[in-house]
């Protein structure tokens, strides 16, 4: 069984770094997630939610939302909070099921997104001081 030795909040290239570790602390993995994919992509249902999904709107203008903290949340997981305000829990299975669907999750998303009429750029221009 894996369990979360780090995050890195690489603000650089907008993503973080899940370091995983084995029984015995050996490095053995790092998922990598970039910022907008863990903003943007819903949660994989839990299977004692089953049914319980709602119709939610898909997050548009989320290309350029930073990580800004990462907090631990018992034995339920790590509450992520964006600079949009928005946050959300994951569990390590939840991180996991990410990691192994990202590529299919992204294109569903970018599917549905456009499909919406949405854009994935910000709505106003960010510049940093």
């Amino acid at each position: 069984m894996l369990k979360i030795k780090a995050f890195t909040i690489d603000n650089q290239q907008n993503q973080l770094l899940v370091s995983l570790a084995s029984k015995d602390d050996k490095l053995t993995d790092t998922w990598t997630f970039s910022f907008e994919f863990l903003r943007v992509i819903p949660l994989p249902v839990q299977p004692n939610q089953a049914g319980k999904e709602q119709a939610q709107k898909v997050p548009a203008h989320k290309k350029e939302v930073k990580l800004v903290s990462i907090e631990s949340v018992d034995k339920h997981g790590h509450r992520f909070v964006f600079d949009d305000e928005h946050h959300t829990i994951y569990s390590l299975d939840q991180l996991s099921l990410l990691h192994h669907q990202a590529d299919t999750l992204w294109q569903q998303y970018l599917e549905t997104l456009g499909a919406s009429g949405h854009s994935r750029e910000a709505m106003i221009d960010i510049v940093q001081l």
